[in-house]
């Protein structure tokens, strides 16, 4: 009877652990079963916006604007009246620019010959000029719209050429390095800055017949930029002022 009874218990046992190792009807469904030749669908996933990486480096930005060049001496003579021609070959540019004027070197000529005209006639001279002089010169000679900037900026050049301005500034000739120049350079001299990129300003610079769009560093014009006082020996000290001028 105990040799039944340890059976009936053995057998018990054993539909038990069946019972319970089944898996249930819900394991069932989620079960896949994959034939030879079959591909397994992947599952549902969720999808999530990603936004594109910043880049690290600002995008470089570069403006030229075109601007009719002439020399300070159009027919290459480097006498005392196209010596001292600088301020008055870049006011002509600067006219030329706002009103679509194509200069030729009989044209400029005789332009910065009566530009000098008329300064030796109100300031008593027609040399060197302060910014705030060849500002006068520009508004009353040519009825340029003219703005001055003391101690301008890198940035508010910038900013006043993405504005489509132009830039006439006074330089401490010397410092802008230009192989051009006979040496040594002018004590002062001045151009026009008309667009820039990553590294530099793009200019107009009449002191040279390679002036053309020629290419300074932002240091180079930075360093360089000083107003005239009348006193050489303040050029290196004299603050910048800019001249900005619109159509």
């Amino acid at each position: 009877m105990i040799k039944w009874s340890l059976v009936f218990l053995f057998i018990l046992a054993v539909v038990i652990t069946v019972v319970f190792l089944m898996p249930k009807s819900g394991d069932l469904a989620r079960e896949t079963i994959t034939l030879p030749g079959m591909v397994e669908s992947p599952s549902p996933t969720k999808t999530f916006l990603v936004e594109p990486e910043k880049s690290s480096q600002p995008i470089s930005k570069s403006i030229n604007m075109e601007v009719q060049f002439t020399s300070q001496a159009p027919f290459g003579v480097w006498d005392h009246l196209h010596d001292e021609a600088c301020e008055e070959a870049s006011i002509l540019m600067a006219y030329a620019w706002a009103n679509e004027v194509v200069l030729d070197p009989q044209l400029a000529d005789g332009e910065l010959k009566k530009l000098a005209e008329w300064q030796a006639a109100n300031f008593g001279f027609f040399e060197s000029t302060t910014a705030e002089q060849t500002a006068r010169l520009a508004k009353e000679f040519y009825g340029l719209n003219v703005d001055l900037i003391n101690n301008p900026t890198r940035e508010e050049i910038k900013k006043k050429l993405d504005e489509g301005n132009l830039v006439v500034m006074g330089m401490a000739g010397r410092l802008l390095g230009n192989p051009h120049f006979k040496p040594p350079g002018p004590v002062y001299h001045m151009l026009i800055i008309k667009g820039y990129d990553h590294a530099g300003f793009f200019t107009n610079d009449p002191g040279t017949k390679y002036g053309k769009n020629y290419y300074y560093s932002y240091d180079t014009i930075m360093n360089s930029a000083h107003d005239w006082t009348g006193a050489e020996e303040e050029i290196y000290t004299s603050p910048a002022v800019a001249l900005v001028i619109s159509r």
